[in-house]
Order: C-alpha cells, then structure tokens, then sequence
C-alpha cells in the first residue's frame, strides 16, 4: 500500500522542485515587499495579503506541476510538462485572486469593470503581467537547479553520490538492491521498499558506475550484494535477489555478471 502511495504521488516527493518553487515564491515576495501605504490599507492588512497571494501562488504552482507530470511527462518534453504547462495553468485562479484582492484594496482602475468586456480586459492584462514575470524566473530556476546543478564544493564522497538519491524519501546509496526503467521514470527498489521517480534510466545508469553493481537487463540494475540466486530457464537466465524480487538477465547481462558471486548458487 504504501509503494502504491509513493507511486501515485511521487511527482510531489521532488525535493529539486520544492527548493525552486519556495525560491521562486522568495525572489517573487522580495521584489514586491510589503511597504506602507496608508491610502490603500493597512499595513497589518497588507502583510496578511502578501502572505496569502504567495503561500496560494506556491500551492496552486506544486498542484499544477505534479499534474502536469503526472498526465504529460511521457508526451512533452521536461521543460513543457514541469514550467510552461503547469505555470500557464497556475496563474489562471491567481490571476483571479489578483483582481480580488485589487478590487478589496480598492486600487486604482485600469479599465471599466462594468460589463464583461472590461473585466476581460483587466483579466488579460494581469494574467499577462504574472506570466511575463514568473515564467521567466520559474525557467531560470529549473535550469540553474535541475539542469545545471549547484557547483560540487564539497568531498570526494559527494561526488560519488548518484543525483537521483536526492529525489528519494529517506533513502541512502546502501539501502538500493535494484533500479528498474519505467517510462521516464525509475523505480527504486531498497531496503526500505520502492519509490517511483521521474529520473532518465540512461543518467542513473551513469552515476551508478563507481558502485558494485550492473545493468542485468537493458531495463534493470542490480546491486550484487542483492543478489541471492541465479535461476536458469532453458536458455534464459534470471536473478532472484534478496527481497525476493525476480530480475531478467539478458546476453549482455549475464556477461557483465560473470564471474558469478559466490552467494549466488544456479537454480533450475
């Protein structure tokens, strides 16, 4: 049940995303500071509304973005299905709270709301101010973050972490017995049970090269110290490892697990 969970929502469990969208919400409340001003409201007024505009925005932006993975990962590209769909989508209600929170305040009119046309006019405007500056700043956040990467300053035993550990829930290089390819994403399977995350099988594959282990399948890798037999079928080949899980071995495979370990005793 609860590899289920992990499964349903691990789209939200992406550290790498929490850390840009609660930088996003910072850069975006440090450029509109709350500053006094008597002839709109209160200042006390003004912080509460600061406050709710930003935990919304930061909200409605973790909800789009876990949807949009989740329905558009294996269709659009990264940068479509995590920044432009699910911030194009995310401003539409906050655009909305804008214009009540405007017309609470009782700023200044741009254009006549009395008629459809007018509020459609003003919807468009925001909508349009919103998107030209979070768009930009969302994208710039994931390609210094999730592209790039922060600078290593840090030991050598940092160097030697895979990336995608970052992304798992309370989980250590020690703990993995297996990693399977799932789409575009990878599921995780350690000792304290799987965790389904969107990662590329191929980059994985790369961090992994300094550990013991292999790629037994062209969709499977293995930790050797996970393994506990090797059963053979006929001509094919499979591993069954310590969880008892079941994994497939291929030609390249099995010439990759020779010489065999020695806790590794053929099954027929």
């Amino acid at each position: 049940m609860r590899s289920r969970l992990l499964e349903l929502h691990s789209p939200a469990l992406n550290y790498d995303r929490l850390l840009r969208l609660v930088l996003l919400i910072g850069l975006l409340g440090t450029l509109t500071q709350v500053q006094p001003d008597p002839a709109a409201a209160g200042f006390e007024q003004q912080v509460v509304i600061w406050f709710g505009r930003f935990s919304f925005l930061f909200l409605v932006l973790l909800l789009s973005e876990s949807l949009s993975l989740r329905m558009l990962a294996e269709r659009q590209s990264a940068v479509v299905s995590t920044i432009l769909m699910p911030t194009l989508f995310a401003l539409l209600p906050m655009t909305v709270l804008e214009m009540i929170v405007e017309s609470l305040v009782q700023q200044p009119e741009v254009f006549d709301d009395s008629d459809v046309g007018g509020i459609g006019l003003q919807f468009v405007s925001e909508y349009g101010t919103l998107l030209s500056i979070v768009l930009p700043l969302n994208l710039f956040l994931w390609i210094v973050i999730e592209r790039v990467g922060f600078q290593e300053t840090t030991s050598q035993t940092q160097s030697l972490t895979p990336n995608f550990l970052k992304k798992l829930v309370n989980c250590t290089m020690g703990d993995v017995i297996a990693i399977e390819a799932d789409e575009h994403y990878i599921r995780v399977h350690s000792l304290r049970g799987e965790e389904l995350i969107y990662y590329r099988f191929g980059d994985a594959i790369n961090e992994l090269a300094g550990f013991d282990g292999f790629q037994a399948h062209r969709s499977w890798w293995v930790a050797r110290s996970a393994i506990k037999r090797l059963l053979k079928e006929g001509r094919r080949k499979k591993l069954e490892l310590n969880n008892g899980l079941i994994v497939p071995v291929s030609r390249s495979g099995e010439k990759a697990l020779h010489p065999e370990p020695s806790n590794c005793p053929l099954s027929n």
